[in-house]
């Protein structure tokens, strides 16, 4: 089949079978990622586990037990604690405020939503994930932790589902690949005003793209919220810091690799809080 047939077949498959999409979708993707990570992977394992089960080692999540696989992106930057470290002391503010909810829109396989369930034992934790083996990944995650009581998981999540969800005290995190604009709007999910949110920004790159999404989050949100904006660094930069758990076992370069996530660009996010009453 060539290129221009795939093509063809994606597109029909998603206007008429988006689950069945979503399958072909998230197996493709799972498989690329296998290919292309599969390697560090597997030195990880072993010169972390010596065969045995997976427990992240440090950061918010330190301790807690892991899937031997993901499916977006590489696993080795959760096994070592160190993903999106420019957020670890946001998560560890988060899980302080003792949040009743957390809604997770775009969990991937959970390392946020079943992290904050065993951190958190009082909370109720909420996903939602049209990609089919990540919700899988997610249940699998829960059950391995003893938190799947805690951990509702369900597919798509519209602006309906996301203003009923929303309570007084609700962390909503969003990483919905660019869908995060739509999702986020205040005339849809007016809920939003009272919730706290975390949201990974994806602006579109190129010649002439300029950070629109970005802007448009500061203006929709600045009245209501207290914004904080985080920046990816060169990961090159964060060796040092994990130092006690590769020196005297790799060098240098090799757990620079294990820290890459695999970002095309660097990465933004934004924290909004809810602005106290009076200001």
């Amino acid at each position: 089949m060539n290129s221009s047939m795939k093509a063809r077949l994606r597109t029909f498959l998603q206007h008429v079978a988006p689950e069945l999409f979503n399958w072909y979708k998230s197996y493709h993707l799972h498989h690329y990622y296998r290919k292309r990570f599969g390697r560090l992977q597997n030195s990880a394992r072993q010169l972390f586990y010596a065969g045995g089960q997976p427990r992240i080692l440090s950061g918010p999540f330190a301790g807690m037990v892991y899937l031997d696989e993901t499916v977006w992106g590489p696993v080795t930057p959760k096994w070592l604690g160190c993903y999106e470290l420019e957020l670890h002391d946001i998560v560890e503010a988060a899980i302080a405020c003792r949040y009743d909810r957390v809604i997770d829109v775009g969990c991937a396989e959970g390392y946020y939503a079943v992290g904050f369930a065993w951190r958190m034992p009082e909370a109720e934790i909420i996903t939602f994930d049209i990609d089919p083996i990540a919700r899988r990944q997610t249940r699998r995650l829960a059950a391995m932790t003893g938190v799947s009581t805690k951990v509702r998981v369900n597919n798509e999540c519209g602006w309906a589902d996301l203003n009923h969800l929303i309570s007084d005290r609700t962390l909503v995190l969003v990483d919905v690949e660019g869908y995060e604009s739509t999702l986020l709007s205040l005339e849809d999910v007016p809920g939003l005003k009272k919730a706290d949110l975390l949201v990974e920004i994806h602006e579109e790159h190129g010649a002439g793209c300029t950070n629109a999404v970005e802007q448009a989050m500061r203006e929709r949100f600045q009245d209501t919220h207290l914004l904080t904006w985080r920046r990816s660094s060169d990961r090159k930069s964060s060796v040092e810091q994990f130092a006690s758990l590769w020196k005297g076992k790799i060098n240098e370069e090799e757990f620079c690799a294990m820290l890459d996530e695999g970002r095309p660009v660097p990465q933004v996010w934004l924290w909004a809080t809810t602005k106290p009453l009076g200001r």
